[in-house]
């Protein structure tokens, strides 16, 4: 339906004093939302969906004509549930349109502001109201007198025969969910778009990369240089959309690499957007830095839960403060180059909940690096590479898949790689050390002195579990005295841990000792460099991987990865600290390489790796995260990492402010005006925040009672919703709750094994 169609139907049938929002009038949202929606369209190349998308844009808040809506927009009303409501009126659009993606676009509608449920679910909400056409009828005529549409009788059977003849077990229902789930998107971006009054979509051009040359400090450099050239020559012969995997040993400079490959491919391909993935929030923070060099800081969109929104006056200067706000609001991908979490991508990508979708249809002629995706659970790689595989067919997304250690993902495709044919390491940097039986903690000095990597040489140890790596780090402490032994764990607020990599990268620059004790945080992307590595057994990609951080840069003598298996006891029914985090299929694997190569060069890792995997994918029991999707059964979903449902947001009070702002979250009104600000508290709170087990802290509780006076209190509860760690309770002694240096320590007494 053209716009002066759509213009003259809802000023027809609207009473003009109706409103969407506060100062809003409803026709003026929804004529607005189809104009965010047209453009959406067009600039992501999606105009097959005009009509559907369109349809869903133009009727979506219609039930708020409501009286009762209207009310409680004045501050009188009660709620009222509007979405269900809209959606009658989107399914009475009699346009010449295909009825199920009609049906379709009145599901979005539906579920603008909820989530997609399981095809059984939409099936038998459509299909209860198949008696009630009358009541149906008399609903719309009491919300709008003036609407012109019904939904005819013969109309309304048409589409139920057509719901009944659908067949969840032929396994195709993934394309409709595919067409649900963009529509969704698109709906709800251009509805928020409006509902912040932006004015008009502003999507930059994609920016130069400036490139970055190594320095040519030693061969190592020289070999970077070689390998980057190889890599670039390689994406300029790119002539189509594709999967790519760019598998780079650690240290190799994938990140300029990756964001100079993605580039070319880009501009190649006439494509504006390049998304990048990681795995960790605090890389996400380096590598955004590192985007905003080469791209520009306008540029760069850094997207994470922690990210703190700008200052507004930059954007009011450049004459686009909504449209950056949308980002800031909604976590909305409007910047040429985001740089992201790879759970946010996958939320993107599989989360039901209708706000996660608003950023799928930026998908669409985008190139996705997904750096480090060996993070992900083997168990879901199958199911990922299927949704990556038709993205790619519906929408020629490019994805590229950067590692040192390239899992199992998107087999099936042809996927080419980006890099050198079986580019190795050409030096001797490191060679891998495994000690086979079985240890406990206070081995660890011992093990350490054994192979002389105490003797003034920089190291690092990286644990299982956090209480494991504070218990090493407790123990290193002693037996280095005066040595500067550091610790990083989500222990430590991610405040503590910023600052914590800030002192070891000055000690590195200035060739001073120093130690490092830490959990998998520093496993991938994190630019440390150490003459020596201990690694608690794990999985073996997670073992390559921190070795990465042992002589990376080929700045020393050869380097020893040493490795050894650690229980949380000697005697008999001791549980080793792998077996607490990780799935036994990986962790006999890996034991099965390391007692058959106990010791290994980096010249090796290639071909073990490659035998790893291999071995890994028949033994593995996928989940069936596309299985369900191609059965409908489109609400259930697995999230990228599971939440302990027992932790306790914790916040730590370093620098006595946290009143101020709980105090300014506590009293301010929850309403969309005041989203902007009530996030940039949330976020800022975030960087005092850790999540500890609420075992752990009712021990500290027990410990110290949990009473007030003046403020002396180590450990304030506010009801079962989150705690304070005051300064008080701060300090270096066992104790304090939180450690200076390390971190949140637990009482002895407490014990759990879910504490990694």
């Amino acid at each position: 339906m053209l716009l002066e169609a759509w213009t003259n139907l809802l000023h027809g049938s609207l009473n003009g004093d109706l409103k969407s929002h506060k100062e809003k009038k409803l026709s003026d949202h929804l004529l607005k939302s189809d104009l965010f929606a047209q453009d959406l369209l067009r600039f992501h190349g999606l105009t097959e969906l005009e009509d559907p998308v369109l349809m869903a844009a133009c009727t979506h808040d219609l039930g708020k004509a409501h009286p009762d809506f209207q009310k409680r927009l004045e501050g009188s009303g009660k709620k009222v549930e509007h979405s269900a409501p809209s959606a009658l009126f989107t399914l009475s659009i009699e346009e010449n349109l295909d009825l199920f993606r009609l049906f379709l676009s009145a599901e979005a509608v539906r579920r603008h502001h909820s989530h997609i449920s399981n095809w059984e679910e939409i099936f038998a909400y459509w299909c209860d109201w198949q008696g009630r056409l009358d009541k149906i009828h008399d609903d719309m005529s009491s919300l709008l007198p003036k609407w012109p549409n019904k939904i005819e009788r013969d109309r309304w059977k048409k589409l139920g025969d057509i719901l009944y003849n659908i067949d969840t077990e032929d396994r195709e229902m993934h394309k409709s969910w595919f067409e649900l789930r963009t529509i969704l998107s698109l709906l709800v971006a251009s509805d928020r778009m409006d509902a912040i009054n932006v004015e008009h979509i502003q999507f930059d051009d994609l920016p130069e990369y400036k490139k970055q040359p190594f320095q040519q400090r030693n061969e190592m450099d020289a070999w970077r240089t070689k390998v980057t050239d190889n890599c670039l020559q390689n994406a300029r012969k790119i002539c189509s959309p594709g999967i790519f995997t760019l598998t780079l040993p650690t240290g190799s400079g994938k990140t300029n690499i990756g964001l100079s490959v993605a580039h070319i491919i880009a501009e190649k391909l006439g494509y504006k957007t390049i998304i990048y993935a990681l795995p960790f929030i605090s890389i996400v923070e380096q590598n955004a830095d590192f985007a905003k060099h080469v791209f520009g800081d306008g540029a760069v969109q850094e997207d994470h839960s922690l990210m703190l929104a700008k200052d507004e006056d930059e954007d009011i200067q450049n004459g686009n403060e909504n449209w950056r706000r949308m980002s800031r609001l909604f976590r909305y991908w409007n910047s040429p180059i985001v740089v992201t979490t790879m759970a946010q991508l996958w939320d993107t990508i599989f989360s039901p909940k209708a706000s996660a979708t608003m950023d799928f249809h930026r998908l669409s002629r985008a190139v996705v690096i997904m750096d480090e995706p060996q993070g992900i659970s083997p168990h879901l790689w199958c199911g990922f590479g299927e949704a990556l595989k038709y993205i790619h067919e519906k929408w020629r997304t490019v994805f590229i898949l950067m590692t040192a250690t390239q899992p199992e993902i998107a087999n099936g495709v042809d996927r080419m790689e980006l890099a050198p044919a079986a580019t190795k390491f050409p030096f001797k940097r490191h060679r891998y050390k495994f000690l086979p039986g079985k240890y406990t903690v206070s081995d660890l000095p011992r093990l350490l002195r054994e192979h002389e990597l105490l003797s003034g040489k920089p190291g690092l140890v990286v644990m299982n579990t956090k209480r494991s790596a504070l218990e090493a780090f407790k123990l290193l402490r002693e037996e280095l005295k005066e040595a500067k032994v550091y610790m990083l764990s989500r222990w430590m607020s991610p405040q503590h841990r910023r600052e914590t990599l800030r002192c070891i990268k000055q000690h590195q620059e200035a060739g001073e000792l120093h130690y490092l004790v830490s959990t998998q945080v520093v496993e991938a992307g994190v630019d440390l460099d150490f003459d020596w590595v201990f690694r608690d057994f794990g999985p073996l990609d997670s073992i390559i991987q921190v070795a990465g951080r042992c002589n990376r840069s080929l700045l020393r003598d050869e380097g020893l990865v040493l490795v050894a298996e650690f229980f949380n006891k000697s005697e008999s029914g001791a549980k080793a600290f792998a077996g607490m985090v990780y799935e036994d299929v990986v962790l006999c694997l890996t034991a099965e390489i390391l007692n058959k190569m106990p010791s290994f060069g980096d010249d090796d890792v290639q071909n073990i790796v490659a035998d790893y995997y291999k071995k890994l994918m028949s033994r593995l029991n996928p989940r069936k995260i596309w299985e369900n999707i191609r059965t409908g059964q489109w609400g259930e979903y697995t999230p990228l990492f599971e939440e302990n449902q027992y932790d306790v947001p914790v916040y730590v009070d370093r620098d006595k402010t946290l009143d101020e702002l709980i105090e300014k979250l506590r009293n301010m009104d929850k309403s969309l005006e005041n989203r902007e600000v009530l996030k940039k508290l949330r976020n800022t709170l975030q960087q005092y925040a850790i999540a500890v087990s609420k075992k752990y802290l009712t021990a500290w509780s027990d410990k110290i009672g949990n009473f007030v006076t003046n403020n002396s209190e180590q450990l304030e509860f506010s009801g079962d919703d989150y705690c304070i760690i005051r300064p008080t309770g701060i300090g270096e002694s066992e104790e304090h709750i939180y450690h200076t240096i390390a971190g949140f320590q637990p009482r002895p007494e407490s014990s759990l094994e879910d504490d990694y």
